[in-house]
């Protein structure tokens, strides 16, 4: 009935047909007007109306009279009415051909589905009374097999320390067997009155027979404590078993294996006792046989010893002997080390005094000076003259340096401490701005950070620190700041007449503890891309300072720039080649070129861009900085 479209009718009363014929009684046509305005109508009689006006008496007599909105209006009604039984006779219909269908099919479905869950019931009920009574059995089944349980439990207590009993029984048997002899042993040793050596070896014994006894007790001790802890512990395991007596047959065969368990392992226990009594005796016969073997063993050693004495004394008059000649050649020694150290400050000195005249040299040359740092193996197409301070190719072709160092004997500190350091000390002596160009290195913070920590050693007011990568392809970065600081900020070049001048961060120096914090933030940067400036403004004087520039090249393309420098007729148009041309024509250069293994493709370039700047001239003015 929940799936049927019954539609939902109102209170009203069943609209009768109407009657096409005007003739009609005037009683029925006020029963059908009765329908359609829901208001009873009072009926109209032949003997008399009623004195009240009512609206639908009034209605009804200018329909009696002809008027046409009245007889419009009730027809309308009419229509209305007519498709409204319509519907509820559709709707009856469906009705009636629904209950059909539940009458035909689902009542009888429903009737058979009740009689089978009423015999499956019954069903239930016999197998529920089934049930509850084997339950009853299997209770008074589990209360026989806890009763057995605990008969057994009881019987396996009993057993137990009947065993541990005889145990312990056998134990105090072969101890006082034990002792007795030991103690016939003892009166017999006591009688017998050896020398002082074997009465003290008797008294050693006899705190050895002592501790063996303590031991002996101490294990004894350890039985009984173990035997009450096995006692404690099978009280508790009885406890446990009484409070789970209501547990399934299985449970109780679990704690019975267990207790057959801890029943071998007390017997395996038992048996180990008595094995460790066994190899005491044992040990205790082997003692007595060792103290023999002692005793032959301490007569050779006194032979032996005597022996020792003769050699050690020869050995010792020896050792003197070779001691005076040491003692000796080591005062000789210290003499020929203070001679080595002296000559050796000489040698720097005069070392020193050289790369300063050879400085000199170069300045009185005017040409800017090319330093060539050599690794180990250049390769077999490549020969290296360093008292001549020339690199061969196979060809035949010679290229002279200012200066050809080996890197395998010269580290990059040293590199600045020996071989710049005249150069460097000349230019700020005479308050030159100079700069240092390393071309192709494979390690450029380790050779710029040695730059840094050599500059911060010499002697200043104080010192600004800046540091910028500038490129072609990439914008430009300032390499001082942190990940916080950075920001879009482009770094601008504004080149003055003897000096480039950067908008970047500058950091000021006035001690070599304060530059850890500038080594320390360049170990985080990564190599910069086009070149890699680093700028120190060094104030010798309170109003005299020079520009250094320390400028890193580390790729082919930045470098080939140099070429359109040294280039007559060549034009400068890119920003790091006016850069770089400003470096090389207003300050005093060095140029670095690192041959370095691996580098074979680079060499010929780099040697030919060498011999092409060694050729040109060093600016000989340079105007000090007054501020």
């Amino acid at each position: 009935m929940s799936q049927t479209k019954i539609p939902s009718i109102s209170g009203r009363k069943r609209a009768s047909l109407p009657l096409e014929s005007t003739a009609k009684e005037s009683y029925k046509k006020l029963h059908a007007l009765e329908d359609v305005t829901n208001k009873n109508i009072a009926k109209v009689t032949q003997s008399r109306m009623p004195k009240v006006a009512d609206p639908n008496a009034r209605l009804m007599h200018r329909y009696y009279y002809g008027d046409v909105r009245v007889i419009e209006e009730v027809k309308k009604r009419e229509r209305k009415i007519v498709r409204d039984i319509q519907h509820f006779r559709r709707s009856i219909a469906e009705i009636d051909s629904e209950t059909k269908l539940i009458k035909e099919r689902n009542l009888p479905d429903v009737k058979y589905n009740i009689s089978k869950k009423a015999a499956i019931c019954d069903e239930l009920r016999k197998e529920l009374l089934q049930v509850t009574a084997d339950l009853d059995e299997k209770n008074g089944e589990c209360e026989l097999v806890a009763v057995n349980g605990d008969l057994t439990m009881k019987n396996l207590q009993l057993q137990h320390k009947v065993e541990l009993q005889n145990a312990q029984n056998e134990l105090d048997k072969e101890l006082s067997d034990a002792r007795a002899s030991w103690e016939i042993k003892l009166r017999e040793m006591e009688n017998f009155k050896p020398d002082v050596q074997t009465v003290n070896e008797i008294e050693e014994l006899k705190e050895k027979k002592q501790d063996r006894e303590k031991a002996i007790e101490k294990l004894e001790l350890q039985n009984k404590q173990k035997c009450k802890e096995y006692e404690v512990q099978l009280d508790e395991l009885l406890k446990d078993f009484i409070k789970e007596k209501e547990e399934p047959l299985k449970e109780i065969q679990e704690k019975h294996d267990s207790l057959q368990a801890t029943y071998s392992h007390l017997k395996s226990v038992a048996q180990k006792m008595s094995h460790e009594t066994t190899m005491c005796k044992d040990e205790c016969e082997s003692t007595s046989k060792q103290i023999e073997e002692i005793k032959k063993k301490l007569k050779e050693v006194e032979k032996e010893n005597t022996k020792l004495r003769e050699i050690l004394l020869k050995v010792q008059h020896e050792y003197y002997g070779k001691k005076n000649i040491t003692d000796k050649v080591q005062e000789k020694a210290h003499a020929a080390e203070m001679h080595y150290n002296t000559q050796f400050d000489m040698m720097e000195h005069e070392q020193m005094r050289r790369r300063k005249l050879e400085n000199s040299i170069d300045e009185l040359r005017g040409k800017v000076r090319c330093f060539a740092y050599v690794g180990e193996n250049l390769g077999n197409n490549y020969a290296v003259d360093y008292s001549s301070k020339i690199i061969t190719t196979d060809t035949e072709s010679a290229y002279c340096f200012t200066r050809v160092i080996p890197r395998s004997l010269v580290t990059e500190q040293d590199l600045f401490k020996q071989e710049c350091q005249a150069y460097i000390e000349m230019c700020m002596n005479k308050s030159f701005n100079f700069n240092i160009v390393s071309l192709l290195n494979d390690n450029p913070n380790k050779l710029r950070d040695s730059f840094v920590d050599f500059m911060a050693n010499q002697t200043y007011s104080h010192m600004e620190l800046q540091y910028v990568s500038l490129c072609e392809r990439l914008a430009s970065a300032d390499m001082l700041l942190t990940p916080a600081e950075e920001s879009d900020k482009e770094i601008k070049v504004k080149i003055e007449e003897n000096s480039i001048e950067l908008n970047s961060k500058s950091v000021i120096v006035r001690s070599p503890a304060e530059i850890q914090d500038f080594l320390r933030l360049t170990e985080e940067q990564t190599r910069p891309a086009g070149i890699g400036m680093l700028k120190l403004k060094v104030w010798i004087e309170e109003n005299k300072a020079i520009d250094v520039y320390f400028v890193e090249i580390n790729d082919r393309k930045t470098t080939e720039y140099l070429l359109s420098i040294i280039s007559p007729g060549e034009v400068v148009q890119t920003p790091v080649t006016i850069i770089l041309q400003n470096l090389l024509t207003k300050t005093k250069s060095l140029f670095l070129f690192n041959l370095l293994e691996g580098t074979d493709q680079h060499l010929p370039f780099l040697l030919d861009l060498a011999n092409r700047i060694g050729q040109l001239d060093s600016p000989r003015k340079n105007a000090v900085r007054q501020r």
